[in-house]
């Protein structure tokens, strides 16, 4: 639904229903603040990647088939990004964080670890069904 890369952003108040991919997608070193947005039925609710922040406050996110979050580096010219969420709704979502270790990401002041992952596996699977 918003794709950015390389940005510096502040969203307010955004409503996403019905995405097949990610609700939010912060690439290339972007910047982005999220203020009081909700996220439903989307593939992704946020994904952080190469070296992006994301930061967020008064989050819901409603049936995120692959992941509520993720941070993780795709682009080897870039590093590991962040994700920082206070006040998060997470429901009817079975996978809520994805973070690739080496990125980072703390959700209602807690840390979350960093697992291996295969970032190529994201995106050679077919999209995403509705």
């Amino acid at each position: 639904a918003i794709d950015l890369s390389g940005s510096n952003v502040k969203i307010e108040n955004v409503r996403v229903f019905g995405t097949a991919d990610k609700a939010v997608s912060a690439g290339e070193g972007s910047q982005v603040i999220l203020l009081g947005c909700r996220f439903e039925d989307v593939g992704f609710g946020i994904a952080s990647k190469d070296l992006s922040e994301v930061r967020a406050d008064n989050l819901h996110i409603v049936k995120a088939r692959v992941a509520a979050l993720a941070a993780y580096q795709k682009k080897s010219l870039f590093g590991p990004s962040t994700i920082t969420v206070n006040h998060l709704k997470v429901s009817e979502t079975s996978k809520h964080y994805l973070i690739q270790k080496g990125s980072s990401a703390t959700i209602n002041g807690k840390n979350v670890e960093g697992i291996e992952l295969d970032v190529d596996s994201l995106y050679q699977e077919k999209p995403l069904p509705k």
